[in-house]
């Protein structure tokens, strides 16, 4: 399984580079909900780690506070699959948490959303976040004493760091089965090491 997945991870990285990756294998398909705030979510930081899990062969849904699409930043409408408290663990490999200023107005507070991210994280599920995101991790708990980064704006730092983080200004962190990245031109390696963590979570 490690080998099959690690030949995915090497393909993807030639998005990057133009190339081609190929399809997973039959019997290989990591199942990935990427939660959105129903506004103001950043397109990149959905569509550039969608395509790259969808690449690799994941089965991808996309959730939010309820199952209306989700309105970006841009004004770009996206097809919601299901409503948070409707994720099931047991249907998941990967939760990963799109940032945008739309995680700090619907995301932070949401109770279905700090269930499903706590149990996510106590059974040993990949959780994951990008940019304003990583601070809903931090305010469900879920990064204390864990090394893991943001976008670095002063007040997102700050939260990680008062829930318990050690905060790293790197791109992208992996903290076990907890990754977190800086924004969006950290898209695509966040969603490599996403998959990384959960290659080694099936081993």
């Amino acid at each position: 399984m490690r080998r099959i997945m690690s030949a995915l991870v090497l393909a993807a990285t030639l998005l990057g580079s133009g190339g081609v990756v190929c399809a997973a294998p039959s019997g290989a398909h990591p199942r990935i909900v990427m939660v959105v705030a129903p506004k103001d979510f950043t397109d990149r930081e959905l569509a550039e780690p969608k395509a790259v899990f969808e690449k690799a062969g994941s089965l991808v849904r996309v959730a939010s506070t309820t199952r209306a699409a989700a309105v970006s930043h841009d004004g770009e409408k996206v097809a919601v699959d299901l409503a948070i408290r409707e994720i099931a663990l047991d249907q998941l490999d990967a939760l990963v948490v799109v940032g945008g200023v739309g995680a700090m107005t619907y995301l932070m507070d949401d109770e279905a959303l700090r269930k499903v991210v706590v149990a996510a994280a106590r059974s040993g599920k990949v959780v994951a976040a990008i940019c304003l995101a990583p601070a809903v991790l931090a305010h469900d708990g879920v990064l204390r004493n864990l090394k893991a980064t943001c976008f670095p704006d002063k007040r997102i730092v700050a939260t990680l760091k008062r829930n318990g983080a050690d905060y790293s200004e790197s791109s992208v962190v992996v903290a076990g089965r907890i990754v977190t990245a800086n924004g969006p031109d950290a898209s695509k390696d966040f969603a490599l090491r996403v998959l990384e963590a959960v290659n080694q979570a099936a081993d």
